[in-house]
């Protein structure tokens, strides 16, 4: 390609869409506003950006099927340098000229099978935690008697289970310092949670609902948090004006 025809901004196009996929409620924006689209639109992205337009697919609640629009940059972007800026002032625009809340009140919460993503890795880490680090035989003496027809079974696992601790290695330091910093972790985030549930006005329930599903369902329940805070910006055009 010669100098002349290379586009800085298409060149990084994919990682500009990934990028905005986390922004589903200015896509909707965009679509809305300078696309011309009318309708209740429940989901948007951007499909790829260049120095004169990005292409932008959106979804409407009355048939579910996903639609493309161009919108055209004037002027064209003169480098990957003005993207930023130019998709900022585009979000200031649109959302001013639909009416867009900068932070309607959030008032629901779902529990998604999404949420639960963290889950596996959370048991995985739980049960080589539990395992314990030095080999020992389980007696009968040492189980229900429910379960002695299973003891074999019950000693193999476990001798795995060590095996693997000691493999990786995951001593007993290890899984507390893990631990430890898993709990710092959720409860950062259950912090923030709490934080945006306040200042978005969440009923007592609600909020609850948010921080405890976060400190025990880490980040996937944060995703879908900050998921819903955009729906209710998306809800909220119009009704601001």
């Amino acid at each position: 390609m010669s100098g002349d025809d290379y586009d800085p901004v298409k060149a990084r196009s994919g990682f500009l869409s990934s990028y905005m996929s986390g922004h589903k409620d200015t896509i909707v924006a965009y679509v809305m506003h300078f696309g011309k689209i009318n309708g209740h639109i429940v989901n948007a992205k951007m499909a790829s950006i260049d120095q004169n337009k990005m292409d932008l697919s959106y979804q409407l609640q009355e048939d579910g099927k996903w639609m493309d629009v161009s919108v055209t940059f004037d002027p064209p972007l003169s480098g990957y340098e003005e993207v930023k800026p130019r998709l900022l002032q585009m979000k200031e625009d649109a959302e001013e000229g639909l009416g867009m809340a900068k932070a309607p009140p959030l008032t629901t919460f779902t529990l998604k099978p999404s949420m639960f993503n963290a889950t596996p890795v959370l048991l995985i880490l739980l049960v080589l935690s539990i395992a314990p680090y030095e080999n020992h035989t389980i007696s009968k003496d040492d189980i229900p008697t429910a379960l002695h027809p299973y003891l074999p079974t019950i000693n193999s696992a476990n001798h795995t289970l060590t095996n693997i601790r000691q493999a990786l290695p995951f001593t007993p330091n290890t899984a507390y310092v893990l631990w430890a910093s898993i709990g710092v972790i959720h409860v950062a985030l259950a912090l923030l949670v709490a934080f945006f549930s306040f200042q978005r006005k969440a009923s007592f329930r609600i909020g609850i609902a948010w921080i405890l599903s976060t400190l025990l369902l880490s980040y996937p329940a944060v995703f879908e948090f900050r998921s819903h805070l955009q729906t209710a910006r998306i809800k909220s055009i119009g009704k601001h004006k």
